[in-house]
């Protein structure tokens, strides 16, 4: 009970301190908490503001610390206490090179005050040196330019869906609103700003859905940006989406892969040996399923024109064979040919099963 006691008169003598203390407390406020720096040359190099604070309380202000969002911002503040009704000073600058468009940055003031945390921005358009364009957007479109021509989606299953972007930055002197053509019922595109403003950048979103095709392996696909009231579907305006398509094997059972079709073949490796300008030669080997299910042959593929592949049958039961026929053109095979077929399945350990092909010209 005397415990008690001696506590409840400690916090009886230091509770009016601790109140008279909480009242006289530092406090800050602005002149201005945004600044715009409107349109700057990314060749003018840096640019600064100063964004002046006063101390509207009755104890020393102190800066604990000044945060930009972005190594391009970098401010500097003063250090030593500020005493009521005094004021401070906290200069940003801000780097434009190799940020072209439309920024918006924010800096972070901790302080003593009641409000630790304050916020202030800076906000401006940075105009692209011909030279720093040629480097981060060298694909000419018009008058907008493109970071890439072409999307490289990768791997994706046959099930999923996956996602990429390009730049894009609007070179002309009036806005512009993009629209795409000739785009897949696979692919969707859509540009982040409905309207590109001069000299802003915007991002062209594309997805893509495999589900929503029967293919499998390395496929390219196509589309067209235009603007305006343009119908100009023209290889200056392609742009190319590529992914290699693959069945997704990680959801089977054990019991599941106990029972999947096994794809073998009767050779890996046809040789055509030296072959005449003209002649048109076909060789062929066996498909076999070894397995417990049907095989399925999803598709053959090969990077080599002069070579045309063929198979009787693109369903094999378990325990039954297909005949893989390869034509070689001569006329196309004017120098070696050191080519893989791919022959894509649905056997879950051997999903990609490649065919090595060889021939010489005979001069």
């Amino acid at each position: 009970m005397k415990r008690l006691n001696r506590w409840f008169f400690i916090i009886i003598f230091f509770l009016p301190i601790t109140l008279l203390l909480a009242q006289g407390g530092a406090d800050i406020e602005f002149n201005k908490t945004e600044f715009d720096f409107g349109r700057i040359a990314e060749k003018q190099g840096l640019v600064s503001t100063v964004f002046t604070f006063t101390n509207k309380g009755n104890s020393p202000l102190v800066i604990n610390q000044v945060v930009a969002s972005c190594g391009c911002t970098t401010p500097e503040w003063t250090k030593t206490p500020v005493e009521p009704g005094k004021s401070g000073e906290i200069k940003v600058t801000f780097n434009p090179s190799g940020r072209p468009g439309t920024f918006v940055k924010t800096i972070t003031v901790m302080s003593n005050a009641a409000k630790s945390r304050s916020e202030l921005r800076i906000r401006g358009d940075v105009e692209t040196s011909e030279i720093v364009l040629a480097v981060q957007y060298p694909v000419i479109m018009g008058n907008v330019r493109l970071n890439k021509r072409s999307v490289q989606i990768g791997e994706i299953y046959s099930s999923a869906g996956k996602n990429d972007q390009l730049e894009v930055i609007n070179m002309s002197s009036k806005p512009v609103t993009l629209k795409f053509a000739g785009v897949p019922r696979h692919i969707s595109v859509e540009c982040s700003k409905p309207v590109i403003k001069s000299q802003e950048t915007a991002d062209i979103r594309i997805s893509y859905n495999a589900s929503a095709i029967k293919d499998w392996g390395a496929r390219k696909d196509d589309f067209y940006l235009l603007y305006g009231d343009e119908n100009r579907m023209t290889s200056d305006r392609r742009i190319i989406v590529s992914a290699v398509i693959k069945e997704d094997f990680s959801k089977l059972t054990p019991a599941q892969r106990a029972n999947a079709p096994k794809v073998e073949v009767s050779e890996n490796k046809i040789d055509f040996g030296p072959v005449t300008s003209g002649q048109r030669i076909t060789k062929e080997i066996k498909i076999k399923n070894t397995g417990k299910s049907v095989l399925h042959i999803r598709k053959i593929t090969n990077g080599n024109q002069a070579l045309k592949p063929s198979v009787n049958r693109m369903s094999i039961p378990a325990g039954g064979e297909a005949t893989l026929s390869v034509t070689l053109e001569g006329s196309h095979s004017k120098r070696p040919v050191a080519e893989n077929l791919i022959i894509l399945t649905n056997d879950p350990d051997k999903y990609s099963l490649p065919v090595r092909i060889t021939a010489t010209p005979n001069r």
